[in-house]
């Protein structure tokens, strides 16, 4: 009786990806402060929610990572950041040095779960994203991104915050059968 009011996953919820011209339209067609969302789930890979705690005290400007820390007890949740992003997270801390570095449109609250979810819904109303596209879409796009140009799904796994390669090889692996990669993977064998 319970199971039957339980809803069942979407399915393909890693399906869809955001390209880069979609990416920059979808940047185009925001307010600003959506656009520093999207900016950093584009090039960090980050989870929604890591996106919507980052604070000052998760960043470590002497390594450029942000750090959250693991509730489950494990190692810490490591985000490297590329030196564009190093610098957003520079100028982000330094004017909101506490609690959530990015606030939402209004300015005056944090992102909630909610709020990135309207948002997402509005951008795929006005065209700006593909259907079914979500957050969680840019994760997907940047482990697709990396799996494409041929980085290992153990270097994947620990740039997307995972403790092994298991949850890369179980949803992406049908990357490594794209005839591409496997031509790119032959020659640089030998």
């Amino acid at each position: 009786h319970r199971l039957t009011r339980m809803k069942a996953s979407k399915s393909g919820r890693r399906e869809v990806t955001i390209d880069e011209a979609t990416h920059r339209k979808a940047l185009a067609g925001v307010h600003k402060r959506v656009r520093l969302v999207l900016s950093i789930l584009w090039h960090t890979g980050m989870r929604p929610e890591e996106v919507r705690e980052f604070s000052a005290k998760h960043w470590r400007p002497a390594t450029g990572q942000l750090v959250f820390p693991n509730a489950k007890g494990d190692r810490p949740r490591v985000v490297r950041l590329g030196p564009c992003m190093q610098t957003l997270a520079r100028i982000l801390t330094h004017f909101r040095p506490e609690g959530p570095v990015l606030v939402s449109q209004r300015g005056r609250k944090p992102w909630t779960v909610n709020s990135i979810r309207c948002q997402f819904r509005s951008m795929r109303a006005k065209g700006l994203i593909p259907a079914g596209a979500t957050a969680y879409s840019y994760r997907h796009t940047y482990i697709t991104d990396a799996l494409e140009k041929g980085f290992s799904t153990s270097a994947v796994a620990e740039l997307a915050g995972h403790n092994d390669a298991t949850m890369i090889a179980k949803h992406y692996g049908h990357l490594e059968q794209r005839g591409g990669m496997l031509d790119a993977a032959a020659i640089a064998v030998r």
